[in-house]
C-alpha cells in the first residue's frame, strides 16, 4: 500500500503534495528490491539505507545508479557518498 501524500517543500522551493515512498529497483529485471520512506532532500539517506540493506539481505550491490534529480541525484559528489569506502 502506498503511503499517503504529504505536504512538503524543500530548500525554499514551492510546497506541494508528494509521496514519501522511494524504491530501489533492479532495473534489468524490473524487480523492487527495497522500499524506504523519505521526502525530497532525505532521498540520499534513504538510497544509502536501501543499498546497504540489499547488500545485507540479498548480497546485491548496484554497479549503476539511476535517480531523479529532485531527490539529490543531480550532483556527482552526492552520488560519491553512496560508493563503498574500501
Amino acid at each position: 500500500m502506498r503511503s499517503p501524500a504529504r505536504w512538503t517543500g524543500g530548500h525554499g522551493g514551492q510546497a506541494l503534495f508528494a509521496y514519501p515512498t522511494n524504491y530501489l529497483i533492479d532495473a534489468d529485471n524490473a524487480i523492487i528490491v527495497d522500499v524506504a520512506t523519505a521526502i525530497r532532500q532525505a532521498g540520499m539517506a534513504a538510497a544509502k539505507r536501501m543499498i546497504e540493506r540489499s547488500l545485507e539481505r540479498f548480497g546485491l550491490y548496484p554497479n549503476l545508479l539511476l535517480g531523479d534529480s529532485g531527490y539529490g541525484f543531480d550532483r556527482n559528489d552526492r552520488l560519491a557518498a553512496l560508493r563503498p569506502r574500501d
